[in-house]
């Protein structure tokens, strides 16, 4: 009898202590590697551009003094000729294209001597132009204001 107790206690502390040792090799789960979210320098670095603006090159072809668009009086207007459309914000009713010859009216803030802006665009010159686009009142023509103008070399 007194075998028959000692194998039993044998074969039950053998068996508690194989469970205890699978419970100790358990595996750690592996962790999800972190995704990092963008920060507002990278976002900061793509170029912007507003709603209802056009990013263009342009050539020049001729510039105008006292002009009316769409009931509206500007000092000075450029026909222009679309080389190359670089980029656009949201909101555009009439999109401009390449190749497409418009008319682009000034501000009345940027064009305030004719003649120093005759200097500034010579025809044929090629020109990087930010233009806004406006919808006359009747919804039918859409005119294009300069905001900033720069010459490409």
């Amino acid at each position: 009898m007194n075998k028959i107790v000692y194998l039993v206690v044998v074969v039950m502390l053998f068996s508690c202590k194989s469970s205890t040792i699978a419970q100790e090799k358990v595996p750690e789960k592996s962790q999800k590697p972190k995704v990092e979210k963008p920060k507002f320098s990278d976002v900061q670095d793509q170029q912007r551009i507003e709603p209802n603006t056009i990013l263009l090159t342009a050539s020049i072809g001729s510039i105008s003094k006292d002009a009316v668009i769409c009931g509206k009086s500007y000092k000075s207007i450029t026909a222009v000729k679309v080389n190359q459309i670089l980029g656009s914000g949201s909101g555009l009713v009439n999109l401009l294209s390449a190749g497409q010859d418009v008319e682009l009216a000034f501000m009345n803030t940027k064009a305030n001597d004719y003649d120093t802006l005759k200097e500034k665009f010579v025809k044929g010159q090629k020109m990087t132009l930010k233009v806004r686009e406006g919808l006359c009142p009747d919804m039918t023509q859409t005119v294009y204001e300069i905001v900033t103008f720069k010459a490409v070399n």
